[in-house]
């Protein structure tokens, strides 16, 4: 008769990692410091970019096209730029990129009338071309800090402070734009990735050992890879297949939300900040509850079950007779979210070797862009000719289909461990 198994035991004794575990390891709490002060930054851009155009243009084309250029690099450069992201230094990746954003966004300060739009077009562009190198980097380098089991609530806990960035940002930036101005905003955004690189130069990333061949042959060869493994992976291709269907929604839904408060609720900057905050408030909530109790739950189940709520609310947002409804609705929202991002980034990285994560990453994120740059382009032609509460209710639907879809093909991966993709934190234990 075998004797207990030393191992099992200590995996059964050892707590549930939450939010404060992760939050324990020095390396993981400066990368969270970094994101939430430039995600707050980001809150004040997007706000003031978006609140500027509508009211040089006020038209909802002037936003698409707005939408797809700060898109689009994403989808062009995102996938070379995954490949690039697995063979530098990840940390320094973040760092210049935090301070070449720095620069570039001040330049949005010089737009002063409609005929100056042009130079909002070509900073987002620079901004999001820089960022497709950042974004890959982090999210790669979540594994290296954190144990295995305490990736979803580090997740989790990354999508929580996406929402403290949003509720401190839209709220206070709303009323900052209406007060002060939007080339205010763009400085505090400024500002903010300047502080994020000074925290980021404090962190220690483990590094990850894999043979890296030179030129730009072994480059193509590295992203053919990140393909090549999106085909074979069940869990990636599902992951796919749900996140494509669903940026079909998202796109038209981001375009078209400022036309959506402006034409049917009169809703104005401070409002605005008031809405996105009762997203945050949602999304906060959902991230406490799966950082601190959900760390057990299928993965799986909460991608498919937060986007079957997505679609439901979507619809309901598009029927809302009163801007109440809308508060409440896009708090909602908010709640269904964090867990539905969580799970899908705790899939892709359990599912995916360390090494390949950042070029895999950029793939995929590029190929749903592509569905989300379609979607954004066409609600900014729509949004001229058609209803825009009918086009959130189409966007409801779909995203209803991307839950199904995922109910019906999403499973949960074997874990890709240490050897192979370099997981888990080299350093000390937590508080180190």
């Amino acid at each position: 008769m075998a004797g207990p198994d030393p191992a099992a035991e200590g995996a059964l004794k050892r707590p549930q990692p939450n939010f404060f575990t992760v939050l324990a390891r020095r390396d993981f709490r400066l990368l969270w410091v970094g994101q939430l002060v430039s995600q707050i930054g980001d809150a004040f851009y997007w706000l003031a970019l978006l609140i500027t155009v509508n009211d040089l243009t006020g038209s909802t084309k002037a936003m698409g096209v707005t939408s797809v250029i700060v898109t689009l690099p994403i989808l062009l450069i995102g996938p070379v730029a995954g490949v690039f992201v697995d063979r530098w230094d990840r940390r320094r990746t973040m760092i210049v990129s935090d301070l070449l954003r720095a620069v570039l966004v001040l330049f949005c300060i010089l737009v002063r009338e409609a005929q100056e739009i042009w130079i909002y077009w070509v900073v987002g562009f620079a901004v999001s071309a820089v960022g497709a190198f950042a974004l890959p980097a982090r999210n790669a380098v979540i594994p290296l800090l954190v144990e295995e089991d305490e990736l979803l609530p580090a997740n989790a806990l990354s999508q929580t402070t996406q929402t403290l960035a949003l509720i401190v940002g839209s709220a206070s930036a709303g009323f900052v734009i209406g007060a002060l101005g939007a080339r205010v905003a763009f400085v505090a955004d400024s500002l903010s990735f300047l502080l994020s690189a000074l925290t980021l130069w404090a962190l220690r990333v483990p590094p990850v050992r894999e043979a890296v061949a030179q030129g730009l042959q072994a480059v193509g060869r590295q992203f053919q890879e990140g393909i090549a493994f999106i085909a074979q992976s069940p869990t990636v291709l599902a992951l796919l297949a749900v996140g494509t269907v669903f940026s079909l929604a998202i796109g038209a839904v981001n375009v078209l939300w400022i036309p959506f408060l402006d034409r049917y609720f009169g809703v104005g900057p401070e409002g605005i900040g008031i809405v996105d905050a009762s997203q945050g408030i949602g999304m906060l909530l959902g991230g406490s509850v799966v950082g601190n109790l959900a760390s057990h739950f299928p993965h799986s189940g909460l991608v498919s079950g937060g986007l079957l709520i997505l679609g439901a609310v979507t619809v309901a947002l598009a029927l809302s007779p009163t801007f109440a409804y809308i508060l409440v609705l896009n708090g909602v929202y908010g709640l269904a979210l964090t867990p539905m991002l969580s799970g899908l980034y705790t899939l892709l990285q359990r599912a995916v070797p360390n090494v390949k994560l950042g070029r895999v990453n950029a793939v995929l994120g590029a190929l749903m862009r592509l569905a989300n740059v379609l979607s954004m382009a066409g609600a900014g032609w729509l949004g001229e000719v058609v209803s825009i509460r009918t086009i959130y209710i189409v966007c409801g639907g779909l995203t209803l289909l991307s839950g199904a879809l995922g109910v019906r093909i999403l499973r949960e991966p074997a874990p890709v461990l240490g050897g192979e993709g370099g997981q888990g934190p080299r350093s000390s234990a937590p508080g180190a």
